[in-house]
């Protein structure tokens, strides 16, 4: 009960400020709904209770004041998705959808804003095979990789870094060859996320995996015996 009441004054806080926007948007003030949200999306992804909720009113307070506001409606998507992980069964695949629908929406208005990019590829690794969202990763993670070898595309750092890192990841969950290397242009981009511990703690996974795949080949095809000496 007491979670529920600190939901609905959040909404009416939210709302509170959507009214003060009637006259047009304050740009500050939808940036800074645009923080509240993604900070409540790094505390859903940690399990706090009702952080998704509060993410979903923050952005769609944001869209409310902003409706073009691309970096509001990725998040929201988001939001959605962070929301269907603990939903009752028959609304998980309905609020997946809906998610993935903003998240595309977001990177068709913005389609050379990487981090926008970034943050659907990273959902579409993570949805159930039957939404098809496998192949629209492949295309975003080689749209993404492009840019960050390029010195004349401007992307921050942390992004770029990120770039790397979840193109791994992806690698690696796909148990494809290349994580050891993407992680290694990781390593050599300065930035404070993904942290060196997080990318080390990976890159040391990849090498287990390419000596385990190395391994298994081996096991799978035993060297030919020499043939016999004739007498």
């Amino acid at each position: 009960m007491a979670l529920s009441c600190k939901i609905v004054v959040s909404v009416a806080v939210l709302l509170g400020r959507v009214a003060a926007f009637a006259a047009g948007p304050d740009e500050a003030a939808v940036a800074g709904l645009v923080r509240t949200g993604e900070v409540e999306l790094k505390a859903a992804a940690i399990g706090v209770a009702g952080a998704e909720d509060r993410a979903l009113a923050a952005f769609d307070a944001a869209l409310a004041a902003s409706p073009g506001h691309a970096r509001a409606r990725a998040g929201r998507g988001l939001a959605l998705i962070a929301r269907a992980l603990n939903a009752p069964l028959a609304e998980k695949l309905p609020l997946a959808r809906r998610g993935c629908a903003e998240l595309d929406a977001a990177v068709a208005a913005a389609p050379h804003d990487p981090a926008l990019r970034l943050m659907r590829a990273t959902s579409s690794v993570q949805m159930p095979l039957l939404l098809g969202r496998r192949d629209l990763a492949e295309r975003d993670f080689a749209v993404l990789l492009a840019a960050a070898r390029d010195d004349r595309v401007t992307m921050a750092p942390q992004t770029r870094r990120s770039v790397f890192f979840q193109a791994a990841a992806f690698a690696l969950k796909e148990r494809r060859a290349g994580a050891v290397e993407l992680l290694e242009e990781a390593v050599s981009i300065q930035a404070e996320e993904p942290t060196d511990e997080q990318v080390q703690s990976m890159l040391a996974l990849a090498r287990r995996q390419v000596t385990s795949l190395s391994d298994s080949h081996a096991d799978s095809h035993p060297p030919e015996e020499a043939p016999a000496s004739r007498p």
